[in-house]
C-alpha cells in the first residue's frame, strides 16, 4: 500500500512520511485514515493541476442588440460620421455637409431607415452651417425633452435615429415659416430627388406652442 501511494504521489514526500506513521495505529483506524487521506490528496492535486482555464459562458458576452435599431445590413452601410451622429447623438462639423448648400427639389430621408423627414420646399438657408428646415413631414419626427437653451432634440419616429435639434428662431409665420428651425445633421440624411413629402406647418405650430415641455412627442 505504501509503495502504491509513493508511486502515485512522488512529489508529496512529506505526505508519504505522514502516511507511513499511520501504520502504528490499529488496522481499522489506519484504513480509515488511508482512504480519507487519499481522497483529500487526490482532490487537492487535481485542484492545482486540472483547474479550468477557459472563461465562463458569461465572460465577454456580446451585448444584446437594441430591437429599436434598423437591420444590421442597413447599419453596416453607415459611414463613421453618420454612425456617430445617428447612434451616439454626435454633431457633425459646421458647413461640412453638402446638403447644407443643396437646393434641389425632392425629399430628405432618414439615412438609417429611409423614412421621409423633410420636403425640400421647407428647407432654407439659416446661416448656421447645418441643413435647416422650417417644418417636417407630418408624424415622422419624434420630439424629445426640451433643454435649458430652449431647444428640443429630435429623432426619426420610425427607427429612433438622432437627427439634430429644433430651435424657436426659424422663419416667422408671416414670412411663410413656422417659427421653428430644424437644425439637422446632414450625416443623418439621404436625399431622394424623385419624391416630394408634404408638411403641415399649421399643425406643427399648434402642437409645439400648446405644450413646449412635452417629451417623446411626434411632430
Amino acid at each position: 500500500m505504501t509503495q502504491v501511494f509513493t508511486f502515485l504521489f512522488p512529489i508529496l514526500s512529506d505526505s508519504t512520511v505522514a502516511f507511513k506513521s499511520c501504520c502504528a495505529l490499529d488496522g481499522g483506524t489506519m484504513r480509515m485514515l488511508s482512504v480519507s487521506g487519499l481522497l483529500l490528496l487526490v482532490q487537492s492535486t487535481f485542484c492545482f493541476t486540472a483547474s479550468p482555464t477557459r472563461p465562463s459562458s458569461t465572460f465577454r458576452r456580446s451585448p444584446a442588440r437594441d430591437p429599436a435599431l434598423a437591420p444590421v445590413t442597413r447599419l453596416s452601410a453607415l459611414d463613421p460620421i453618420s454612425w456617430a451622429v445617428i447612434n451616439w447623438g454626435a454633431t457633425e462639423p459646421r458647413f461640412s455637409s453638402l446638403y447644407n448648400y443643396q437646393d434641389n427639389d425632392g425629399t430628405y430621408k432618414c439615412k438609417r431607415c429611409d423614412t421621409p423627414l423633410y420636403a425640400s420646399s421647407s428647407k432654407y438657408n439659416s446661416g448656421s452651417g447645418w441643413p435647416s428646415f422650417s417644418d417636417n413631414v407630418s408624424g415622422n419626427i419624434k420630439r424629445m425633452e426640451r433643454d435649458y437653451t430652449g431647444r428640443f432634440e429630435i429623432k426619426c419616429n420610425n427607427c429612433d435615429a438622432h437627427l439634430g435639434h429644433v430651435f424657436p428662431d426659424g422663419p416667422k409665420v408671416k414670412d411663410g415659416g413656422t417659427g421653428w428651425r430644424h437644425c439637422i445633421n446632414g450625416a443623418a440624411l439621404s436625399f431622394d430627388a424623385g419624391a416630394a413629402g408634404e408638411s403641415e406647418p399649421d399643425d406643427v405650430i399648434d402642437e409645439m406652442n400648446s405644450d413646449n415641455n412635452a417629451t417623446d412627442d411626434e411632430f
